[in-house]
């Protein structure tokens, strides 16, 4: 009977130390698996900021000459607007207009 109980404590510690083992790779590895999904979703993110920050500049070039156009237009429209470059009406523009490219003068 002796021996029946000494292979029954041997088997317990046997048997609780494989638990505690397989609870133990358990933990490490359900922590190794939410570590990489936190990397994969950094990586993942910085990924997608960067080829969005590409496109962009893409973008960016790709509208600058016309987005120029458009200011070199709305400048002269303003400036038409207000009278810096209002053309003359009436039968004298044509005559001042003239002499004051010939005389380089301004005109009245």
């Amino acid at each position: 009977m002796t021996q029946f109980k000494g292979q029954s404590i041997k088997v317990k510690i046997v048997l609780w130390v494989g638990i505690c083992m397989l609870f133990t790779c358990g933990l490490i590895v359900a922590y190794a698996a939410v570590t990489q999904r936190k990397i994969a979703l950094k990586t993942a993110e910085k990924a997608v900021l960067a080829d969005g920050a590409a496109m962009a500049n893409f973008i960016k070039a790709k509208l600058e000459v016309p987005l120029d156009s458009a200011r070199t237009l709305a400048r002269h429209s303003v400036r038409w607007e207000s009278g810096i470059m209002r053309p003359k009406t009436g039968p004298r523009a044509a005559r001042v207009s003239l002499g004051s490219r010939s005389t380089g003068c301004s005109g009245p």
